[in-house]
Order: C-alpha cells, then sequence, then structure tokens
C-alpha cells in the first residue's frame, strides 16, 4: 500500500468523486474540490501499486491511487501523539528558597 495512513488529508486531484464502496460502481454524487480537507479512515488496495481506496469517516470511499496517481495528500495522523507535561519536585526550604528536582535551593 502507498496510502495507509487514517487521519486528515487533502485532495490533491480535481473534482475527486466518493463512491459509496471501494469500486467505480455506485458513484454517490458527492464530490471533493481539490485543495479540501478529508479525514480516512480505512484502506484498500484493489491492485497493488495502481489502484487504492480510502474510506472517509462519512463512510463512503474515494480514489486514492487511481492509474498510479496519487489523488491525497497526508496531513496529519487521526490520534495525535499525546503531549506530556515534565513533572517537576518543587521543595521550599525554611528559608524561602526553592529547590527544583533536588537541585540546590536557590
Amino acid at each position: 500500500m502507498i496510502i495507509s495512513n487514517t487521519g486528515r488529508y487533502q485532495v490533491i486531484s480535481e473534482n475527486l468523486q466518493a463512491f459509496a464502496s471501494p469500486s467505480f460502481k455506485q458513484p454517490t454524487g458527492e464530490v471533493y474540490p481539490m485543495f479540501a480537507f478529508i479525514i480516512l479512515i480505512k484502506f484498500q488496495e484493489n491492485i497493488p501499486g495502481v489502484a487504492e481506496w480510502g474510506q472517509l469517516d462519512n463512510g463512503k470511499w474515494i480514489t486514492t491511487l487511481q492509474n498510479r496517481k496519487v489523488r491525497v495528500k497526508f496531513i496529519a495522523p487521526a490520534n495525535p501523539a499525546q503531549i506530556t507535561r515534565p513533572e517537576h519536585t518543587i521543595q521550599i526550604n525554611e528559608m524561602g528558597l526553592i529547590s527544583i528536582d533536588g537541585l540546590p535551593y536557590e
């Protein structure tokens, strides 16, 4: 698979049409213009390196790779990495001086 990251994508093909399934048999009439942002949640490779489909968050499907031409560009993952905050130990001695993480009191 060429495209396989779930998340936010930008359409880089003119008038990308949506389908009810990962085939050209059931067009929905919905079209995504170039530069539109979409969310893809699942992928299916119909012909390796030639035809791939992505399922939108609304359940419809679009071609993400058609005739070896990429139709969407990855922007951001579905679940961005969590931001962790460092934990520090702060101590104040009897003179009102502060020590952070065991460093000398200042």
